[in-house]
């Protein structure tokens, strides 16, 4: 991580393997799929295949102690997987705020939704760490069509809702 300049954000960056032939919106939540495998030679549950820990998926109930940050950028759909990257937490970066959203620079903190994908509920009765984040700026509206920026908190998981 480097910082280049004092209005450039601090981002721990990561390339990881996105298996999925869907795209990927800019500041969506992605987790870790730690038993990922395939019936390719040396991919099978049985190998000691080290993708596996850069393997991420769609935010999702069964993943949601996973939470490996999000989406940098934008990704079309590509047949087979691609590399992409992403703002792990600890990282100062846009994510999707689902639904209508007023933030307040500092104060507002929210967690990521492991349904949809984006930051919703509130989380000021749930455990601060990773999966939550606070708001850098003052919003009102909705912000499903634009991102915002976050503090993307590090530390235990706090599990993602639904």
């Amino acid at each position: 991580m480097q910082v280049n300049h004092e209005n450039q954000p601090r981002v721990k960056i990561r390339k990881v393997w996105y298996p999925g032939s869907e795209s990927i919106l800019k500041g969506i939540a992605l987790c870790y799929n730690h038993a990922y495998v395939t019936t390719n030679p040396g991919e099978t549950a049985t190998d000691d295949w080290a993708r596996r820990d850069k393997t991420v998926a769609p935010a999702s109930e069964s993943l949601a102690g996973n939470f490996a940050g999000v989406a940098l950028e934008s990704y079309p759909g590509r047949t087979g997987g691609q590399w992409i990257f992403i703002a792990e937490p600890g990282s100062t970066c846009y994510a999707l705020a689902g639904a209508s959203v007023s933030t307040t620079v500092g104060v507002t903190w929210l967690v990521f939704s492991y349904t949809y994908g984006v930051l919703v509920a509130p989380s000021e009765t749930r455990e601060k760490g990773r999966g939550a984040a606070l708001a850098l700026q003052t919003t009102t509206g909705d912000a499903r069509t634009c991102t915002w920026c976050w503090s993307l908190e590090d530390g235990p998981d706090s599990g993602l809702k639904a």
